[in-house]
C-alpha cells in the first residue's frame, strides 16, 4: 500500500498505475538521483574514497581528519605524481649516522625525486647511494631506479668498493612496499678481503 507521507528527498511515493504520467515519473526520478548525490561521499582532507561494485571504502591517511600532526618515520618513501610524471619523496628528517657521532647529510630527502615515466609499468626502486672512498663515505644521496636495472649493493670482487646502495622502498601500479622505516648507520664489513660499507638499520 502505498504511502502519502513524503520522505525527506521529497521524492513521494513510487506506484504503479495504468496511465502514468511521464511528467510526474521524470521528476521523481530527478528527485531521487538528487537523494542519491546528496547522499556520495565525496574526497576530502584526510582520506581518499574508493568505490566499487561491493560498496564504497575510506581509505584513513594518517594523520588525516585531525589537528594532529601526521606520524612521521625516518626513510618514510611516498609515491606522487605530477604534470612531469612520477616521483619519489623521502622523509626530509631520515637520519644517516657515517659513525660514532657521524652525521652523513643526504641530498634529496624531502624533494621530488622523478621516476622518469608518466606510467607505471613495471617495479620502480627508491635508493639510497652512498659513495665511498676506501672505508670513509663521501656523500650520499636518492636515486630512483627500475628494478630490472638495479645493479646491486656493489661488492665488487676484485677491488675496493666506490659505492653502496641501500633499497629504501619499491613502487608499482599496486603502490609502495617500505623497505626501510628506521634511521640507518653506515657500517663496516668485510666483502673478499676488502672493506666494505653497508648501511644498516638502527636497533631498536
Amino acid at each position: 500500500m502505498p504511502s502519502d507521507k513524503a520522505d525527506s528527498f521529497q521524492c513521494g511515493p513510487f506506484e504503479v498505475s495504468r496511465n502514468p504520467d511521464v511528467r510526474q515519473f521524470v521528476e521523481k526520478l530527478n528527485r531521487l538521483r538528487e537523494a542519491v548525490d546528496q547522499c556520495r561521499v565525496q574526497p576530502g582532507v584526510g582520506y581518499a574514497v574508493n568505490r566499487s561494485s561491493g560498496g564504497t571504502v575510506l581509505s584513513i591517511k594518517t594523520g588525516g581528519g585531525s589537528a594532529e600532526a601526521p606520524i612521521r618515520h625516518p626513510w618514510k618513501v611516498e609515491l606522487g605524481t605530477d604534470a612531469s610524471g612520477y616521483f619519489f619523496r623521502v622523509e626530509k628528517q631520515s637520519f644517516l649516522s657515517s659513525g660514532p657521532g657521524g652525521v652523513l647529510p643526504v641530498s634529496g630527502l624531502g624533494g621530488k625525486i622523478s621516476l622518469g615515466v608518466n606510467k607505471l609499468d613495471t617495479t620502480y626502486l627508491c635508493v639510497l647511494r652512498v659513495s665511498v672512498s676506501g672505508i670513509n663515505a663521501t656523500d650520499a644521496t636518492i636515486e630512483s631506479v627500475a628494478q630490472s636495472d638495479f645493479p646491486g649493493l656493489i661488492f665488487p670482487q676484485d677491488g675496493p668498493q666506490t659505492v653502496s646502495r641501500t633499497i629504501l622502498a619499491s613502487a608499482s601500479k599496486d603502490g609502495v612496499v617500505q623497505n626501510v622505516t628506521k634511521n640507518l648507520t653506515l657500517v663496516l664489513a668485510n666483502n673478499a678481503g676488502f672493506a666494505a660499507v653497508v648501511a644498516v638499520q638502527d636497533v631498536g
